[in-house]
This record gives C-alpha cells, structure tokens and sequence, in this order.
C-alpha cells in the first residue's frame, strides 16, 4: 500500500518477478554477487490526486 496525504492510497499487487540465478550479480547500485536464487521486480507507482 502507497499513500500520501495529498493522493488517493493506492493497493498494488506485484504479478511480474524475474527469477535469478545463483551467482547473478544484481544491477546497481548494489552491483554484488548473491550465493543464492533471487528475483527482481520492477514497477512504477502513480497516485492520483484527491479529488480526482
């Protein structure tokens, strides 16, 4: 859940992970090599504002 006073709350669920394999190494800014299976998500969050 995102919120803000100024903007309706906004409920999202997550549908798209792109799964990992061990010794990937993750993007930047972290750019380290993970032992195990990991996934990565990517969204955007847009709120409207309220009264709209």
């Amino acid at each position: 859940m995102v919120s803000h006073e100024r903007a309706r709350t906004l409920v999202s669920h997550v549908k798209r992970f792109e799964r990992r394999a061990a010794a990937t190494r993750q993007p930047p800014p972290a750019g380290s090599v993970v032992d195990g299976t990991w996934s990565r998500v990517r969204f955007d969050i847009v709120l409207a504002p309220v009264g709209v």
